[in-house]
């Protein structure tokens, strides 16, 4: 028969023994903590915050629990990729939880490694869920769950050059509750890091370009640009070693570490893209002035990757020169382009993509500017003073039987002389193979030139077109007395002095 007074008796002694224990072991105390926040890049999708770790004394060893680690990360979404092989049978996230941080190679998936799910309802927040957490006892000895792979939206922030903190807030549930002292903890700062400057370029429509547009990237915080840090070397795995890559904490395979968890996708890539492009205008290839890039030419767009070296801790400058290119006569236009990091995406969730990836903060800056042809004439003497008159003809002869590109363009006239300087209206457009004609005193309404009475001097017309040629027929009225022609000087595109009046890229030189 079943002695009751024994089992109470049996009762008392493990009670006793407990008390015992517990008195033995210390109460169980555990501080959130991390290193010095590093700096996000305000315009980064998928940022790496600082790692954060749970450091725990006392407590039972021999009463192990089953707890459930949260944490948030309030007014920014964690973007830490999903796992293609997830460990656990689908939806874990690179995020990972260590247990008494293993050493490099000495990971054991499932055992001290635990990979994050993210949380129903709430993009700002993962946890780790049924993890074994087993008290670390007396003899100074600590417990530690560090927390790995977390990366945020820090776009959500904005362009912002005063740093914006990034806060960590931390929940356990389970069978134990860590006592955390603080469940906060700042594990980074958010801060602009990209500024773009452009230098550009001015082209004549009838000249073979010969300068580039130079996109100027710089960097606002230092290590902004950074290797792969996934493709060549050892693995990331020394939780005490800053890297300075793309990349954040991996393991070596083959292991039981997924192949994708922590590793970066591409390493850092910035990207220069063009619009605008006037008809028949191509870009050439683009060259980087750093060799730890590589500058790549696709279409209208060119990404600069970094493929070695990266000055750590020093602001660096890469610029990117773009050659502009055509044959023939493009048309007349202004080119536009826009500096920003790559790849850009709109996602801010956990996805399978790219990592790290960044929004679109490129703004669009003049590129270029293709110029008209341009032709210039000195007409040397011209009057119309009582008695006499001048006729001015200017054919456009860009209309040949040798396969020239028929142009069309405006002409401007301007008067120097007596009794005073006349800038003449501009003329309609003149087209290829027809003429601009006029006398000083009657004008030509319908090609929009006025009359220029009672002048003597001479005049320039600037014509926006190559190949124009220019006659000046000078008498008196009725030619009853005396008639002089002559050709117009064509002005060289050679520039003389300091002087800008025979170029900037005139199309035809004097014997022209």
């Amino acid at each position: 028969m079943f002695d009751f007074r024994k089992a109470m008796l049996l009762l008392a002694v493990l009670a006793l023994t407990a008390g015992l224990a517990s008195a033995q072991f210390g109460p169980l105390n555990c501080t959130l903590n991390g290193g010095a926040p590093p700096l996000l890049r305000a315009e980064g999708l998928a940022e790496e915050v600082g790692q954060a770790f749970i450091q725990c004394t006392g407590g039972n060893p021999s009463a192990p629990a089953t707890i459930n680690v949260r944490v948030f990360t309030p007014g920014y979404n964690v973007t830490s990729r999903l796992l293609s092989a997830a460990p656990e049978g689908g939806g874990e996230l690179e995020a990972a939880l260590l247990i008494d941080d293993p050493a490099p190679g000495q990971v054991n998936v499932g055992t001290n490694a635990f990979f994050a799910y993210k949380v129903p309802g709430n993009a700002q927040a993962v946890e780790w869920r049924n993890i074994e957490f087993r008290p670390p006892g007396t003899d100074g000895a600590t417990r530690t769950l560090r927390m790995v792979n977390i990366r945020v939206n820090a776009s959500a922030a904005g362009l912002t050059v005063t740093p914006t903190p990034v806060n960590l807030l931390v929940s356990v549930t389970g069978s134990l509750t860590l006592p955390l002292s603080s469940p906060f903890l700042v594990v980074g700062y958010i801060q602009k890091s990209l500024e773009v400057s452009v230098t550009g370029a001015n082209l004549s429509q009838c000249q073979t370009p010969t300068d580039s547009v130079k996109v100027i990237f710089k960097e606002l915080i230092p290590n902004a640009w950074r290797e792969a840090g996934n493709v060549t070397g050892p693995p990331q795995n020394n939780l005490f070693n800053i890297y300075n890559t793309e990349s954040m904490y991996w393991d070596e395979t083959p292991t039981d570490w997924p192949g994708d968890a922590g590793r970066a996708t591409q390493a850092t890539q910035l990207q220069v893209t063009f619009s605008n492009l006037p008809a028949g205008v191509s870009l050439g290839t683009a060259t980087c002035s750093s060799p730890a890039f590589t500058c790549s030419t696709l279409g209208n767009t060119v990404t600069a990757t970094v493929s070695g070296s990266v000055d750590v801790g020093v602001i660096e400058t890469l610029t990117v020169s773009v050659p502009v290119t055509y044959s023939g006569l493009p048309a007349i236009g202004t080119g536009t382009v826009s500096g920003s990091y790559a790849p850009i995406s709109t996602v801010i969730t956990p996805i399978t993509g790219p990592a790290p990836r960044f929004t679109d903060t490129g703004a669009a800056q003049d590129a270029f500017t293709i110029n008209p042809c341009e032709t210039r004439l000195l007409f040397p003497f011209v009057t119309s003073i009582t008695g006499w008159d001048t006729g001015l003809a200017i054919s456009n002869t860009s209309k040949d039987p040798w396969g020239t590109d028929p142009q069309s363009g405006t002409c401007t006239l301007y008067f120097y002389g007596t009794p005073s300087d006349i800038s003449q209206t501009t003329t309609v457009s003149i087209a290829a193979g027809q003429q601009m004609l006029m006398t000083l005193s009657g004008g030509n309404a319908a090609q929009g030139l006025s009359a220029v009475p009672d002048f003597t001097g001479y005049v320039f017309a600037v014509c926006n077109f190559q190949y124009a040629h220019g006659y000046a027929f000078v008498s008196d009225l009725g030619v009853n007395r005396f008639a002089q022609g002559y050709i117009a000087l064509i002005l060289s595109p050679e520039k003389i002095s300091n002087s800008d009046r025979y170029g900037p890229s005139p199309a035809e030189a004097l014997n022209q």
